[in-house]
């Protein structure tokens, strides 16, 4: 008798952890593997992109043409940057919430989020390509779209220890947000360095390059994070 009653207790469903999600680690095994053979294989873009930023001229990479398996490189780490993001996003919103292990949801919202992330690189690489070439030579365009992926390249670098620690050290939403905030700052500040010196170092005019960033980098931004706390709230309601 004593063990019927116990059958017919509801059981507490427990909440949900990453470090024992198998699609999880999954993911994680993939993106270091995408990381690890791209940046084999754009080693050399990265070597000249690194040694831009120390010589500081708008005009050493201008005749340099990457190879294809370069550029495929790059779009890989970009395609891994959104996935990290959406990793990144998706534990933040477990933690802030009550999700369980049947709650299938998470996965959703990790493939939403990271649709939401490849439409803001997407999108930005469009403003950027249908700006420049209004306003600047082709040339410089090519270099300018080359920084950029150098500096998505850093910060996907960045982005996936964080991702790390957050799912198999337990790191806290305050250092998981801190340490992000920190990445993304840093890289707008090398945008910002590389932008005047292949835009606007001969033009003098520091408003032009402000009003070109808050228009191609913070304006999207504010874009991304506002799609993602759409996703995030329909998430909370849903789930």
């Amino acid at each position: 008798m004593m063990a019927k009653l116990m059958l017919l207790v509801e059981g507490i469903p427990l909440p949900y952890d990453a470090r024992t999600d198998t699609v999880v680690t999954t993911i994680m095994m993939v993106c270091f593997s995408i990381l690890a053979v791209a940046l084999v294989r754009s080693g050399h873009f990265l070597t000249r992109q690194a040694r831009s930023l120390v010589i500081a001229s708008g005009n050493e990479e201008t005749f340099i043409t990457e190879t294809s398996t370069e550029i495929k490189a790059q779009l890989a780490i970009a395609l891994v940057a959104c996935i990290l993001i959406s990793l990144i996003f998706s534990f933040y919103i477990t933690e802030e919430g009550e999700i369980y292990y049947d709650a299938y949801p998470q996965y959703v919202l990790m493939a939403v989020t990271t649709v939401v992330a490849m439409i803001y690189f997407i999108m930005k690489g469009l403003l950027y390509s249908l700006v420049n070439s209004v306003f600047f030579s082709a040339k410089r365009n090519l270099q300018w779209l080359k920084s950029v992926l150098f500096v998505t390249t850093l910060e996907t670098l960045l982005f996936f220890p964080i991702a790390m620690m957050q799912v198999y050290a337990e790191w806290g939403v305050e250092n998981v947000l801190t340490c992000v905030i920190i990445v993304v700052v840093l890289a707008k500040i090398l945008i910002f360095y590389r932008c005047f010196i292949i835009f606007f170092r001969k033009i003098g005019f520091f408003l032009h390059i402000i009003l070109y960033l808050c228009a191609l980098e913070i304006v999207p931004l504010a874009a991304l994070l506002l799609s993602l706390a759409l996703a995030g709230d329909w998430f909370k309601t849903n789930c």
